[in-house]
């Protein structure tokens, strides 16, 4: 071992990432193909969080020692980090090849399986990381997205709840209503998604709020103010802050007049392009445009998502008067857009291109176009956001694009109110349509979002509502000949 690269080591170890870096180059410098100096540059570059300089270090070090299971190990990690699947699938593979007794090894090459949506591999790969150490949190984690993208629920809960025997913690009993949500961690937050998937409301909104628990993009409204849990409210006001995304808010505004009617005064917070339709709503005393500063007139707060469990709902007891959501009546410019005869029906193909679970939801135009043949009726587009080519696309369809008046959610619930039949994949239109108690036809993934239960044509949620489902995953085809030839029905 060189003076130089000791001194690198050192540094290294010693946390002078800086000083470490630039020793690891000298020693380059003279020595280009030393593969354990490249390795350790590469770790310098990932603890200095730049991960695309990790993966390309790394990768030249094994290519000159490409027997290095470590190696491959922290490649497949780093790739991950940037997004570049293959690669981490490739080191994945290499990693257990090489290492076939390492149980972090098997872990990380069924989370590559997992990101490329290779569920029945991933699965066997975490089975073998749990063989090999049973206590490995993740990889129990990971057995159980991957069941759950199957469609594989009980198989899906099984593992989480070894991921939570695993991690030491316990799973409460009963309905927790009283249990501190600092009792959960994100593991819970899995389990809840399954329960409510499989229509156990009660035990699953309570581990709901693990979604605040860390190991989720989700965080609580940091306020002076006591959370509220639970007691009587009476004669106070309350802050319901916004969280999540459109469809969200609009399909837990239900709860807000339940608390009117115990004598509570409601803020109701919410997203910007929500405001005008919440505008003199009854349901709520206040609207707050989310980002508007939001004085300390108010005595508890709450997050939308916990009203549920607060008003301990169960699959029977989901509030459903309709309509639910207000609708003013369009201006004049607006009701001309219609004619007065015809079946009107109202089309959302696509939801917002950079939320991942659209895209998942997202139907292709050309494949949706299929609904409109042999159809009698008006369609109308609803969809705002558009992807390549729909605009074109639209053009030669016949459909009257509304997409580009759509710029407030009052707006979309003023048309709405004109048409017959909302068609829709899973976005807010779905939840807009459904809270203003209007026909909806929606259209739902193989494994789709946990309120849209497990199977089933009936929502809960929306008694005008119908569901159609996937057969298959990733086949929209099936889903849209069903729809077409109900259409041709009506």
């Amino acid at each position: 071992m060189t003076v130089l690269f000791q001194q690198a080591i050192t540094a290294h170890q010693t946390g002078n990432l800086v000083e470490a870096e630039a020793l690891y180059l000298a020693v380059l410098g003279s020595e280009p193909d030393r593969a354990d100096a490249r390795y350790n540059l590469g770790m310098v570059y990932g603890q200095l969080q730049r991960p695309a300089d990790a993966v390309r270090e790394i990768s030249l070090a094994l290519q000159t020692k490409p027997d290095f299971g470590q190696g491959w190990f922290m490649l497949c990690e780093f790739a991950d980090a940037i997004d570049q699947q293959e690669l981490n699938r490739f080191a994945g593979e290499q990693a257990v090849r090489l290492m076939p007794d390492n149980a972090r090894a098997w872990f990380r090459y069924g989370l590559a399986l997992s990101r490329l949506e290779r569920n029945e591999e991933a699965i066997a790969a975490c089975r073998r990381a749990v063989e090999i150490d049973p206590s490995l949190v993740k990889a129990w984690v990971n057995l159980c997205v991957a069941h759950k993208a199957l469609g594989q629920f009980a198989e899906a809960e099984a593992a989480i709840r070894k991921a939570i025997e695993a991690a030491g913690e316990t799973i409460p009993d009963e309905s927790m209503r009283a249990a501190d949500e600092n009792q959960y961690s994100y593991l819970h937050w899995h389990l809840a998604l399954l329960e409510l998937t499989t229509g156990r409301y009660r035990e699953g909104f309570a581990h709901f709020r693990a979604r605040f628990c860390g190991g989720t993009n989700w965080h609580r409204f940091e306020s002076p103010k006591p959370l509220w849990r639970g007691e009587d409210l009476r004669g106070k006001t309350l802050l319901v802050t916004v969280e999540q995304g459109f469809g969200d808010a609009l399909m837990l505004a239900r709860y807000l007049p339940l608390l009117k009617n115990r004598g509570v005064r409601v803020l109701f917070q919410v997203h910007a392009p929500l405001a005008p339709l919440f505008k003199n709503w009854d349901g709520a005393d206040e609207i707050i445009p989310y980002g508007v500063s939001i004085e300390g007139s108010y005595d508890y707060h709450i997050a939308l998502f916990d009203l549920p469990h607060r008003f301990e709902t169960t699959l029977e007891t989901i509030p459903t008067r309709m309509p639910y959501l207000p609708a003013s009546a369009p201006a004049p410019d607006e009701e001309r857009l219609l004619p007065k005869d015809g079946l009107k029906v109202g089309i959302v193909w696509a939801g917002q291109p950079d939320n991942i679970r659209g895209r998942n939801r997202s139907i292709p135009l050309d494949v949706f176009s299929q609904i409109f043949k042999g159809a009698e009726v008006l369609f109308f587009s609803l969809t705002r956001d558009k992807r390549q080519g729909d605009a074109e696309l639209l053009r030669q369809l016949p459909v009257t694009d509304f997409g580009p008046l759509l710029t407030d959610f009052a707006v979309t619930a003023r048309l709405i109110k004109q048409l017959d039949l909302i068609i829709t994949c899973d976005t807010s239109v779905a939840h807009l349509a459904g809270g203003m108690g209007k026909s909806v036809w929606t259209l739902l993934p193989f494994v789709a979002d946990w309120r849209w239960g497990a199977e089933g044509e009936k929502s809960p949620w929306y008694p005008t509502m119908r569901l159609f489902r996937q057969s298959q995953r990733d086949v929209w085809e099936d889903v849209v000949e069903r729809v077409r030839a109900e259409l041709v029905k009506t």
